[in-house]
Formats: C-alpha cells, sequence, structure tokens
C-alpha cells in the first residue's frame, strides 16, 4: 500500500496533477508515507532518502509515465527488489535478525531423507533437538524448528540454577545444574526447547517387561541445539545432509547482504 502511494504520489508530481497531488495527501498519511517524504518523492528516485524497493518503485513509475511502458530490464529489477523485501520481511517476521546461529534447509536440495534429525538423536541421547517439518518456509528457505542461539535470549530470563549460559561466540547452551523447571521453554517464544528424561538405565531385562518404565525414567531436564558442543566437524545434523541442503547460519550478515542488493 505505501509503495502505491508513492508512484501515484510521483505520478502526481511529475505531470503536474495537483489536485491528484492534494487529494492524496492525507491518504498518503493514513497509508505509512510522512511528511519528510514528500520532498525526497518531488526530487525523484535518485533521492538517498528512498530504500532500494522504494526507489525501483520511483524508477518504474517514471517509465510508465514517459514512455507508457515499463522496460524488461525495470521489471526484472522491480522483481528482484520485491523477492529481497519479501525475503526481508520473512526473516524480520520470525526474529531471525535476533538469530545468532539458525538452521536453514534448502528445500530444493532436500530430499526428505530426515538423516538430519536422525544425527541429532545419535549424538543427543536419542531425542532430536530439531523438528525438520516444523517451523516456517519462504520459497525454497525453510526455518526448522531448532535453537537460533538469539543475542538477547528470553530462556535466560528466569532460570532459577543460571543453568542457561551464554557463551563469548553467541552460542546459548543448558549446563548439567538444569533442575526442570519449564521456565525457558515457556519464554522461548519459538518452541525450540523441550523438557527431555535423562534415562541413566543401561541394558535390557526381561523384567523391564514387567515394570513400570516411567519409574526408570530420571527427571525431566530442558535440551535443546548446542551446535554439537565439543563435537569435532561441527553440528551432526549439517554433517549428515546427503545434499548439502542443511546450513548452520549467521542471519544477521545475510540480512545485511540482502539490504545491499
Amino acid at each position: 500500500v505505501k509503495l502505491r502511494q508513492i508512484a501515484i504520489m510521483r505520478t502526481a508530481w511529475i505531470t503536474g496533477a495537483v489536485y491528484m497531488w492534494s487529494s492524496h495527501l492525507n491518504t498518503s498519511i493514513s497509508c505509512g508515507l510522512s511528511d519528510e517524504m514528500y520532498a525526497p518523492i518531488q526530487s525523484g528516485p535518485d533521492d538517498p532518502y528512498f530504500t532500494p524497493i522504494e526507489r525501483v518503485v520511483m524508477l518504474a513509475t517514471e517509465e510508465l509515465v514517459k514512455r507508457h511502458k515499463i522496460s524488461d530490464a525495470q521489471w526484472q529489477a522491480l522483481m528482484a527488489e520485491w523477492n529481497n523485501q519479501q525475503m526481508l520481511d520473512f526473516m524480520f517476521k520470525e526474529g531471525l535478525s535476533d538469530a545468532e546461529n539458525v538452521l536453514t534447509i534448502n528445500s530444493d536440495l532436500c530430499v526428505s531423507c530426515d538423516n538430519c534429525e536422525a544425527a541429532c538423536a545419535a549424538t543427543h541421547g536419542g531425542y532430536s533437538r530439531l523438528d525438520r517439518k516444523g517451523g516456517k518456509s519462504f520459497a525454497s528457505i525453510q526455518i526448522p524448528i531448532s535453537c537460533r542461539h538469539c543475542e538477547n535470549p528470553l530462556c535466560m530470563l528466569d532460570c532459577p540454577p543460571d543453568a542457561l549460559t551464554r557463551k563469548p561466540n553467541g552460542e546459548v547452551v543448558i549446563r548439567d545444574s538444569c533442575i526442570g523447571c519449564g521456565n525457558c521453554v515457556r519464554n522461548c517464544p519459538y518452541g525450540v526447547i523441550q523438557m527431555v528424561y535423562d534415562d541413566k538405565k543401561s541394558g535390557f531385562s526381561l523384567f523391564d517387561w514387567f515394570k513400570d518404565s516411567s519409574k526408570d525414567k530420571g527427571p525431566a531436564k530442558a535440551a535443546k541445539c548446542d551446535l554439537c558442543e565439543g563435537l569435532k566437524g561441527g553440528p551432526a545434523c549439517v554433517r549428515a545432509c546427503p545434499t548439502g541442503a542443511a546450513l548452520r547460519t549467521n542471519p544477521s550478515m545475510l540480512l545485511k547482504q540482502i539490504s545491499r542488493n
């Protein structure tokens, strides 16, 4: 809606349509345009005030007004900036701007083998710390449910024994001092922490068939992705992916790259 109003106001200005300009002033304000945007709209797309997507919309508007059509090159630029803007909106909506290390899956490469989940479970006592099918997607990029090691971790706000620790490299881990209160599970807005049982029992006996197995389980404790701390070679989920679809990355770098393009 804001982009449409920018195009309307620019059209009114370059065509000298005074009534069109004045009649859309109030509408523009309700659509998100501020008073300080009117001068840049008048000066044109080269004004440094505009974002890349706004600048491309302005250029396309000028072509349409002057030539009555938009060139193929301008259409391509418009679509590229639109996709970048949509990706940025998706990343901010999913809270990735606050993430330090997030697991992404390229759905164009993923073959749904679930090796990533199996490797995670094998590395963490039978409990997978990621849900490949969960999470949100944009285009071919999927963000599965797995800890993104936030820059401002809400899970750490109310941990009585201070079991949640943030390391110098940004990694957030849960230490053995966890008492299983579940506060971190409730505080995490992304649902990446779960309560798991520390089953210390080893071996198997026929008597296990006749016993209540729940009594043999240790206390439930919080668990989440720890980036396979101490494991040589990095996260098991990434190493187990046969197609290279799984990747652990810093989304802040991706955001900066998208914003510059």
